[in-house]
């Protein structure tokens, strides 16, 4: 029998699977989700139906086609007019080989895709980025809101747009993206078309063949929510401006497809089916909390006990010194001295935001304003690491006063 404690214990648990079941049949209830899912059949904040009406009848002349085929049937087989937009989202990120090169071919004839997402497209830019280029995703900086603006001196406002991430809550922290050319390994190519807070790039251009990709890390200000303010509008129309005259496709497959062999499309997955239908949604919910309340009443019991592991121990240093060991033995101060200068670099663009394609005396002084380090401590660095470049091989003497210049760097900088 369950002793008095356990049926306490139980009672408060079911309690609160009550309590946590009727939140969440409330929240469901609420006539708007703030959820980010871009739809564009949504007229939630958060989806994109006015941006779909909008574009409807942008150019009247030409035709507006909502496509779910995949892109390499609708780019390939059907006729496609030039010049064309394609409209990638956040939603369809998910490209199989075909549609990769379905894609360039299209842009690549004179067409442009506009690709509005939160994600790097790795997958479809890859030929243009350095081959030792691993991009992870787009950097980003925590704000409520933030001001956004084009380069362009005809697109660009006297008063910069505001943009706000709002929940159901109020107004809350969002992480915005941006572009960063040296993290994404771009060196040129690439035109910069607007930016937010004046400094972080948010909208640029890549050339391919006779057409070219549009980029904008802020899916966020192509939601219904901001498109019904005017100056959320007046933004987006602007954008828009950079779409070629021509027909529209909207890229609408269904998300988390995928092309078998035999050329079916597989539909979402069950848990996908389930979250989708309230009914079944609830339902999985209660299933997992009477799961969890059944681990925490059983399984302390019948748990065997759990043996004493010595902790593991941190092999960083050993290893590290293995590394320097090698590069020593091998005599390879050179190439020592250039991977000490790249981190250099990367903790210059990360701490100080600051851009370091040019090795310059304006950067050597940005430098040193920002890390209040004198000039000349910093010019010593730049000066030994430009004499490091010109010879096919040092002296550790040489790359022993390279590293006390660095590491006296960061001793001293704030």
């Amino acid at each position: 029998m369950m002793s008095t404690r356990n049926i306490i214990l139980a009672g408060i648990g079911l309690v609160l699977l009550l309590l946590g079941v009727f939140y969440l049949g409330s929240a469901s209830n609420q006539k708007h989700s703030w959820q980010i899912h871009l739809n564009p059949e949504s007229k939630d904040p958060y989806g994109t139906h006015v941006l779909v009406e909008l574009l409807k009848n942008y150019f009247p002349q030409h035709d507006f086609v909502i496509s779910e085929d995949m892109l390499d049937h609708r780019l390939r087989l059907e006729k496609v007019s030039v010049p064309s937009t394609l409209i990638l989202s956040e939603r369809q990120t998910y490209f199989d080989s075909l549609e990769v090169v379905a894609v360039k071919e299209f842009v690549a004839a004179g067409n442009t895709v506009f690709i509005y997402a939160f994600q790097f497209p790795v997958h479809l830019l890859d030929e243009l980025l350095e081959e030792s280029c691993n991009v992870s995703g787009y950097p980003f900086i925590t704000r409520k809101n933030i001001f956004a603006n084009f380069s362009s001196t005809e697109l660009k406002n006297k008063e910069s747009y505001l943009f706000e991430f709002k929940s159901r809550y109020g107004s809350r922290e969002f992480g915005w993206e941006y572009f960063d050319p040296e993290e994404t390994c771009f060196d040129s190519g690439y035109s910069v078309l607007g930016r937010f807070n004046e400094s972080y790039i948010n909208f640029y251009s890549v050339p391919y063949g006779k057409g070219r990709f549009l980029i904008h890390t802020s899916p966020l200000m192509f939601t219904n929510y901001h498109l019904l303010r005017s100056s959320g509008k007046e933004y987006v129309e602007k954008t828009l401006a950079y779409f070629p005259e021509g027909d529209i496709i909207w890229d609408n497959r269904p998300l988390n497809v995928v092309r078998p062999s035999g050329g079916q499309r597989i539909s979402e997955s069950p848990l996908a089916y389930i979250l989708g239908e309230d009914g079944l949604r609830w339902g999985w919910y209660v299933l997992l909390s009477m799961l969890l309340l059944y681990a925490m009443f059983q399984a302390r019991r019948r748990q065997k006990i759990i043996p004493l592991l010595e902790p593991n121990t941190n092999t960083s240093l050993e290893f590290v010194e293995s590394i320097g060991n090698l590069y020593y033995q091998q005599q390879n101060h050179r190439n020592l001295a250039l991977q000490k200068m790249k981190h250099f670099l990367l903790y210059i663009r990360r701490h100080y935001h600051i851009s370091t394609q040019r090795l310059d005396k304006d950067l050597i002084k940005n430098i040193s304003i920002k890390s209040k380090v004198p000039a000349e401590e910093v010019e010593m660095i730049f000066r030994t690491y430009n004499s490091i470049k010109t010879h096919k091989s040092i002296e550790d003497y040489f790359l022993i006063d390279f590293h006390e210049a660095i590491e006296n760097f960061y001793r001293k900088c704030r």
